[in-house]
């Protein structure tokens, strides 16, 4: 859980520093779901969440974010939605900090794509979904493409 909130501070630091402008900005070579910061972000937000609620199914937890966000008007609720949806995962990790190999890896969850994952891959996931888009962000801002 420290990765990943190493990781999502990094890509909301990188956010900071965008102008409004910049968050909306349609770059026609990316994916629909990737095509602007702001499309980004709503998809690394939603699946965020989608993470969180998957450990929580995982730890018999309940889930209780089942609406998630269509839209996010502007950079800074960006980072507030991520920012909730970390608060959200670790949350269903209190009190588990000191899980053994072998109970996390007794976790386990069906992903949207079709594997199981055991908690540490899901937690994994989690961290390289959103390295990958903040260098995404990061690439577009230097090149515009």
């Amino acid at each position: 859980m420290d990765e990943y909130e190493r990781a999502a501070a990094e890509l909301m630091n990188i956010l900071k520093t965008v102008d409004e402008s910049q968050f909306v900005v349609e770059y026609p070579q990316e994916a629909d779901k990737c095509r602007s910061l702001q499309r980004i972000m709503l998809h690394a937000v939603r699946a965020a969440y989608g993470y969180g609620n998957s450990i929580r199914r995982g730890l018999s937890l309940p889930v209780t974010v089942t609406t998630l966000p269509n839209n996010l008007e502007d950079k800074n609720g960006s980072i507030v939605y991520l920012q909730k949806a970390l608060n959200y995962t670790a949350a269903a990790l209190e009190d588990r900090w000191s899980m053994s190999d072998d109970e996390i890896e007794k976790v386990t969850m069906p992903t949207p794509w079709g594997t199981t994952y055991t908690l540490e891959q899901m937690l994994e996931h989690a961290i390289v979904h959103i390295l990958r888009h903040r260098r995404q962000i990061e690439r577009l801002l230097q090149t515009g493409h």
